[in-house]
């Protein structure tokens, strides 16, 4: 379906809400908001939705670390980001069905940010390795509330993004992304050994309670979609050959950025450096990086560029692990060591966020939006679940620094191979946007 003009917009129906018929009748014509209004709201809910997720990513394996835990450990881990991968299952139903009276997209924010709320102050009373594996639980729902919200998100900036301005979407994803991290993963964590881990959840479950008061004041933009529009389905869209060939494009980017990204905090409890530093290094290092790779990415596939990126995501992730792998077999790790690592793997992060969402959201235009992100993103992150136990197992095994350098071979290769199939990789997008109607 094509993209639908800002001024074309019109109000989905039934007014109702809630019904499973999945059929949409035309309104007539509302004016649009500005673009820019719209990345600005987006910017504000992404990074508000951030927050928790960068504090307990960030804090969770140092804590374990300093415990004594092992790498395969804090790489199994990944089972908590279960809901993200699963949530594929249940993605068409959030998109032809919402509460009656809130708004399609706006009626599960709503409600799931709440849960969120609740999973905070749960855990506040919850700090990791206590109470052999129930402090699981709530993380675990935790994370269930924000892939699913997530499910819902994605849909509305797919929705009413206009076509020219996606890119720009992609990039605010990323800096939003940047700016929870900074307060999350950088000044609470900063702020964990003053102030404990109860008051720091405390805080967080505050800002969910905010995200969840600016959806509430939220007027959501409504998008014309034909009045036969079709139940939308992950299965359907498991079943196209499209969505397989842009899985696998995804899968060498996720080989060239996830690993790297795992090992830095751990590596970095081994060298002697706490939450506090590692916080302090994230705010002034890490995510002005990533801010300013996700921000030069988005520019960048807004040009001729567009599919020379993933050589540029390679050659990145070997520079950064192959001096990675020098400094790990030094005597001592030196002190800007920290601040470089934490740089390069944002630099890696904001690259790879907004290419590989940039992917995803150009696959996901038309009918059934949210359903295809959700399920081409859950894909995505299979990649990732797998991949960090065995990179925990083969660090603990062969040490870090041999992982490192197999690391900074094979990314250049990955990289490669996603370049070649630029051509495929464009063309199953088109074949899935031609075969909305049917997803």
């Amino acid at each position: 379906m094509a993209p639908t003009p800002p001024a074309l917009e019109a109000v989905t129906g039934p007014a109702a809400g809630g019904s499973m018929t999945g059929r949409m009748e035309i309104q007539a014509p509302t004016s649009g908001s500005p673009v820019a209004g719209r990345l600005g709201f987006l910017f504000l809910l992404y990074s508000l939705q951030q927050m928790p997720l960068a504090f307990t990513g960030m804090a969770v394996p140092i804590l374990l670390r300093q415990q004594g835990a092992s790498m395969t450990a804090i790489g199994m881990l990944g089972i908590l980001s279960l809901p993200w991968i699963l949530k594929l299952l249940y993605a068409s139903w959030i998109d032809r069905w919402h509460p009656p009276g809130w708004g399609r997209r706006r009626g599960w924010i709503l409600p799931l940010q709440a849960g969120s709320c609740l999973c905070l102050l749960v855990m506040a009373a919850m700090p990791p390795g206590t109470g052999g594996l129930a402090w699981l639980i709530p993380l675990f729902f935790l994370n269930l509330c924000t892939a699913t919200a997530d499910v819902a998100v994605d849909g509305y900036a797919t929705d009413i993004m206009p076509e020219g301005r996606r890119a720009a979407a992609n990039a605010v994803q990323i800096a939003a992304a940047s700016a929870g991290f900074i307060l999350g993963g950088g000044i609470l964590l900063m702020g964990l050994e003053g102030w404990g881990w109860a008051p720091v959840m405390l805080t967080l479950a505050a800002v969910a309670a905010s995200t969840a008061a600016v959806v509430f004041w939220h007027r959501e933009i409504e998008v014309i979609r034909p009045a036969s529009d079709p139940r939308p389905s992950a299965w359907r869209v498991l079943r196209c050959p499209a969505a397989w060939r842009v899985w696998f494009t995804l899968m060498l980017m996720v080989g060239c950025a996830v690993p790297p990204f795992f090992l830095r905090q751990p590596f970095l409890v081994d060298a002697g450096f706490d939450a506090a530093r590692q916080g302090g290094w994230l705010i002034w290092a890490g995510q002005p990086a990533c801010l300013l790779a996700g921000l030069l990415t988005g520019k960048l596939l807004s040009t001729r560029w567009r599919p020379h990126m993933p050589l540029l995501l390679g050659a990145v992730s070997c520079v950064l692990c192959a001096a990675w792998a020098v400094l790990a077999a030094l005597p001592a790790f030196p002190g800007w060591g920290g601040p470089f690592l934490y740089a390069g793997t944002f630099v890696l992060y904001g690259l790879f966020g907004t290419l590989g969402y940039h992917l995803i959201m150009r696959a996901s235009v038309g009918a059934g939006s949210a359903t295809r992100y959700a399920t081409l993103t859950s894909l995505m992150m299979i990649g990732g679940f797998l991949l960090q136990p065995l990179i925990g197992l083969a660090a603990d095994r062969l040490g870090q620094a041999a992982v490192l350098g197999g690391l900074a071979a094979t990314a250049p290769l990955l990289a490669y191979a996603a370049w070649r199939r630029a051509g495929a990789t464009e063309a199953a997008i088109q074949e899935l946007n031609r075969a909305a109607s049917g997803i």
